[in-house]
């Protein structure tokens, strides 16, 4: 966000905020961060699998961080619902939560999906996801939970090994320009580029 980046990586239990010039600035201890997602004020909220949390650290200062939501079962995915509330794909569950960022109040916008991951949001407030377990992405009406195929057959959903987290790597969502949907597919180790969902 800005000039700055984000780094985050299970396997050495950190998170690292960079700056556009590749200087570390902070290392955010953590037990499996999978997202991180920076808000407009500076601070920055991450996912952590292991812990079953959704922390929001202090804009500027990423010692200072309160937990938002805890109790979650394995948060992997993670995509902002404007300022306030945040989009969250529980792997274990297989459930997307609405979360306030204010209250850690929750809804339940989903459930049911096979180790769901990666999220975004589109234009039209539409949540894409990354359902790993049937190796497809939906488009789902975060108000209805009605859900319809973007794509299937694709190659996601690589497992860890011993001493990993299950979701190993994240299999990221993205949406780029005229609505363009990139997913990373990790067991091939490509980007596919999909149509804008109907």
């Amino acid at each position: 966000y800005g000039d700055h980046r984000d780094l985050h990586s299970f396997p050495t239990r950190r998170s690292s905020d960079l700056r556009a010039t590749n200087q570390r600035l902070e290392t955010i201890p953590g037990s499996a961060p999978y997202e991180l997602e920076f808000m407009e004020n500076g601070s920055l909220l991450v996912a952590d699998f292991e812990k079953g949390t959704l922390t929001l650290t202090a804009p500027g200062k990423h010692q200072d961080r309160s937990v938002v939501a805890d109790h979650l079962d394995g948060p992997v995915g993670l995509a902002l619902d404007g300022q306030s509330h945040a989009f969250v794909s529980e792997y274990n569950s297989g459930t997307i939560l609405r979360i306030s960022l204010a209250d850690g109040s929750r809804t339940t916008v989903i459930d049911g999906l096979d180790r769901p991951e990666g999220i975004a949001v589109d234009d039209n407030g539409v949540v894409i996801v990354a359902e790993t377990g049937t190796r497809r992405v939906l488009a789902i009406d975060p108000v209805t939970g009605e859900r319809r195929m973007i794509a299937e057959d694709l190659p996601m959903g690589l497992a860890g090994g011993d001493d990993l987290p299950a979701p190993f790597l994240l299999t990221g969502v993205a949406i780029g320009e005229n609505g363009a949907i990139y997913v990373s597919a990790d067991v091939d180790n490509a980007v596919y580029r999909l149509s804008p969902a109907p």
